[in-house]
Formats: C-alpha cells, sequence, structure tokens
C-alpha cells in the first residue's frame, strides 16, 4: 500500500475523532481540561499528517513518472526517433496534461516535452512551419477508423464533469462513417517535400515479323503522379471545466476527436474532392474526365437497378482495372432503396442482399453483385439530375488500391485562449497536412443520379 494511503487512513481516525470532540462542545458548550489538551493534540496531528500527505503524494508521483519515462521504448523513441515499443508511448503519453500545462502557463515536461520536440523535429524536415506544437505522425497510428453515421451536432463536453454513476461512458457526436482504408486505398503517413509517383502511361508493344523483318522501336511512355500537402484545418471548443475536473480518459477524448475530425475531412475530399483547396477527389475527377465510367441513370435520374449495378463492375473490368481491393461504396439512402428492389420478376433476390465474405484482413464484410460493399453518407445523397432537385445519390465502384491518401508529419495544434473566454472554452486549433493521389482513374466507375425515395 502506498504511503499516502496509510497517512490518509490515519487521518481519517482522526477526524472521526476530533468531530466527535466538536460535537461535546456544541452539546456542553465546556470541555474537560482533558478534552482540551485532546482537543489541541488532534488539530496538530491532523495538520502535521497533512503535510506528510503533501510530501509523499509528490515523491510517489514523481516515482511514477519516472517509471513511465524509464519504460523500454519511451527513452527509446526520444533518442532515435522511433521504437519497437510505441504502443508503450501512445500510452504514456497525455495530451490533457500537455494542454493543462500550456493553460497554466508552464511548458510541458517529461515525456509530452520530449514528444513535442519529435513533433518540431518532424516539421522542420517536412518544410512546415507550426502555429503551435506538432504531435509526431505515430501518435496518429491507431486512430484511423472511424465508424459513425452523420449529423451536425456539436459535442457539448461539459455533460462529461463526473458524476456518481457511468464515470467511464461518454457519447460522441455522430460523424460520417470512414470506409476508404477498409476498402483498399493506400495510406502514406511520413512524406517528405512533395512527392512524385512514376507512372507508365502507355505501354511499348510487339509486333510479327519475317525471319529478317527489322523491329521498329516502339518505347513506352512515362508521366508522374504528383502529391503536395495541403492544409487541413478545424477549431474544437472544449470547457476548461471538462479539462480540469473530469475523470474520463480525457486524453483518449481529445486525441479520438482531433484524428477523427481529420480522418473524416481528408476522407471526403479523398472521395468527393475538387472544391477551394482540396485535393481531386474520385467523383470530381470522373465528372471532369467524363466517359463511360461515369453512368447516367436516367434524364431526371432512376432508382437502383441490377443492370446499374453490373454496369458499375463492368467498366472497371473493360479498362482491365479489376485487380486489387475492388469494392463498392454507397450511401446509406441508396442501401436502403436497394434492400427493397428486386433484381428481376422471379428470382425474389435484392439488389442488397444478405451476402457476406471474409476480406484479407479477416473481416467480414457484406457483399453486393459478389463483391465487397461499404456505407457511408460521405457519399452524397443531394445532388441534382434534371428536374430531380437535391435529391440525387452517387455510388461508386473500383480497384480501392489505386486511391492513395499522403500524410505529411503529425498534428499542428495550438490552443486558443480568448475566442471562447466568456463561455469558460477554450479550442484547439488543429492543422493538418494532407494530400490525395488517384494512380488510375479507369480503376473506378460512378453513378451520380440514383433515386432513393
Amino acid at each position: 500500500m502506498k504511503k499516502s494511503i496509510e497517512l490518509k487512513e490515519k487521518r481519517g481516525l482522526l477526524d472521526t475523532e476530533l468531530t466527535s470532540l466538536n460535537a461535546k462542545v456544541e452539546a456542553r458548550e465546556v470541555l474537560t481540561p482533558a478534552e482540551e489538551l485532546r482537543f489541541s493534540e488532534v488539530i496538530a496531528e491532523i495538520e502535521s499528517l497533512s503535510s506528510e500527505i503533501e510530501t509523499a503524494e509528490s515523491r510517489e508521483k514523481a516515482i511514477e513518472d519516472a517509471a513511465k519515462r524509464s519504460k523500454p521504448g519511451v527513452a527509446a523513441y526520444l533518442s532515435n526517433g522511433k521504437t519497437d515499443n510505441e504502443d508503450q508511448v501512445r500510452e504514456n503519453f497525455s495530451m490533457r496534461k500537455m494542454i493543462v500545462d500550456i493553460l497554466d502557463k508552464k511548458a510541458p515536461e517529461g515525456l509530452e516535452a520530449e514528444i513535442v520536440q519529435q513533433g518540431q523535429k518532424e516539421a522542420r524536415e517536412i518544410g512546415v512551419s507550426p502555429k503551435g506544437f506538432m504531435l509526431p505522425a505515430f501518435i496518429n497510428e491507431k486512430r484511423a477508423a472511424v465508424n459513425t453515421t452523420s449529423t451536425s451536432d456539436t459535442p457539448k463536453t461539459g455533460y462529461y464533469i463526473q458524476t456518481d454513476t457511468m464515470v467511464d461512458a461518454r457519447v460522441d457526436v455522430l460523424r460520417n462513417a470512414g470506409v476508404l482504408i477498409n476498402a483498399g486505398a493506400k495510406y502514406m503517413p511520413g512524406l517528405v517535400g512533395n512527392v512524385s509517383i512514376p507512372k507508365k502511361t502507355s505501354a511499348s508493344t510487339a509486333a510479327w515479323l519475317t525471319e529478317t523483318g527489322a523491329i521498329t522501336p516502339n518505347n513506352s511512355v512515362n508521366g508522374a503522379i504528383t502529391m503536395a500537402p495541403k492544409r487541413v484545418g478545424a477549431a474544437i471548443p472544449y470547457t476548461k471545466t471538462f479539462l480540469r475536473q473530469t475523470t474520463l480518459n480525457v486524453n483518449q477524448w481529445l486525441l479520438d476527436d482531433m484524428y477523427k475530425t481529420q480522418a473524416i475531412a481528408v476522407e471526403t475530399a479523398a472521395l468527393i474532392g475538387g472544391g477551394s483547396n482540396e485535393p481531386i477527389g474520385v467523383s470530381a475527377a470522373l465528372t471532369t474526365t467524363g466517359g463511360s465510367n461515369l453512368i447516367a441513370m436516367g434524364t431526371n435520374g432512376l432508382a437502383p437497378t441490377w443492370a446499374s449495378v453490373v454496369e458499375l463492375q463492368k467498366q472497371v473490368d473493360n479498362a482491365n482495372a479489376a485487380v486489387g481491393k475492388l469494392a463498392y461504396i454507397f450511401n446509406s439512402k441508396t442501401r436502403g432503396k436497394m434492400k427493397t428492389v428486386v433484381r428481376d420478376a422471379g428470382s425474389g433476390l435484392f439488389l442488397w442482399g444478405d451476402g457476406t465474405m471474409v476480406d484479407a484482413l479477416g473481416n467480414i464484410v457484406q457483399t453486393v453483385n459478389g463483391e465487397r460493399a461499404f456505407v457511408s453518407n460521405m457519399v452524397r445523397s443531394t445532388l441534382t439530375k434534371g428536374s430531380s432537385s437535391g435529391v440525387c445519390s452517387e455510388a461508386f465502384y473500383g480497384n480501392w488500391e489505386d486511391l492513395v491518401i499522403g500524410s505529411w508529419g503529425g498534428l499542428d495544434i495550438m490552443i486558443d485562449e480568448a475566442t471562447l473566454s466568456l463561455s469558460n472554452q477554450i479550442q484547439l486549433v488543429v492543422n493538418g497536412y494532407w494530400d490525395v493521389a488517384i494512380l488510375h482513374e479507369e480503376s473506378f466507375a460512378t453513378i451520380k443520379d440514383y433515386l432513393t425515395t
């Protein structure tokens, strides 16, 4: 048992005795000489024990911090920029402690200070000037999954102050589901500078010749796909009460919240893209190039049909791109509609049935037309076709290995104490640096005018 706990137990007994003596004072308004002496002795002992408890707790905390810092992997990470025990570093790093230290005008200490130093080193390597402190990229590595649905509500973190029940419960805001990494998109972390990916744009050919016929040189043509860091920013409010008084796992909450916000923005750009300052996503790329991979349902859109589901697959097949990690991606409205539409008049089968398969990672996933199928409300349902205004849904099929998501360093975090100060809140201003590359546009097909009502 810790010494501080033993001392607190002794002080608790003295507190009880002092309360009893005080009750006698209130009842009789006078104590015997012996009781008066004991009253003074108990107060003195309580004060002495309180001082010892404070010293013991300070010593115990210092020992615990030292033990954490000395764990294998923590020091190794800081000495050479990597470790085989990065999980230990992630476990010991406290985002909450760092924020509270900064709010208290203290410099981060211990592991938190060393993590910031590593983040600054990464920032210099990628040519980024952080606006606040920079978290190294590896802190993010196990926070990529985002698997909730969409809403526009803002979390009110004041609701998470400790109560006597459900202390470990927390309710996150509902978000669009992130599916691209599970679908097969490639993630390239730790990029430095602009990136150029060589691409063969035209293959060399062979010809049948006579025995002495001359070969005509026919070289392959090469190009390149480039990626450069693009800034993704968000301002996330938290109450100071939440940061200082709650006993929830605040560190995990803060990190998850920041990374999920970034992940949704990046995946939405990778899938849709094309807006101001955004990368060109799959939808925008196929809209620009047009062609047979942009499949039209009708003048004013149409409900999903079996023929259209097959057509998405056929266009990718016809482009010789049906290799790698193939999958459909729909939104929830389209899935709901597909569950009510039969393939044909006699089979009794629906476009979206109960089929499943085990993917390469061992996960059980749903299938459509024999291929993996994912659902996310990043896939839009508010498009317009002809007279069908704001009600059309898009859908995708493709080899998602040909979609690359790159990141430069970790997150750049600045604490804004001024903007929301009148409501006892701070803002974490979070910036990340990302880009998207489509290796082959022919690897994808899309429909933009499904009607789901």
